[in-house]
């Protein structure tokens, strides 16, 4: 009798905890609109593959808040990069 395996390079389906973690960046798009928008996917869409990983628990978890701190970071940064050509192109 034959046994289903999943292939070794299956990846293991996250539980709805870990989605949470991996997607707390999207929360800079309520502060950010589209700047956070675009940070916090792309946080997501790596903190999805650190999670999914074979890292220890700890090691993903932490990973995925530095991956959320940075995006907020790049997040602050792009923001005041482009607030004085927003500024500008609103006092014409």
């Amino acid at each position: 009798m034959s046994q289903a395996s999943t292939p070794a390079s299956a990846k293991p389906r996250l539980y709805v905890l870990q989605h949470v973690v991996c997607a707390w960046p999207f929360a800079f798009v309520i502060v950010g609109g589209a700047i956070g928008g675009a940070c916090g996917g792309l946080a997501w869409a790596i903190n999805i593959r650190i999670m999914s990983s074979a890292r220890a628990a700890p090691v993903r978890y932490g990973l995925c808040a530095l991956t959320g701190v940075v995006a907020a970071i790049v997040w602050f940064f792009a923001a005041m990069a482009l607030a004085p050509v927003l500024a500008s192109m609103l006092n014409r």
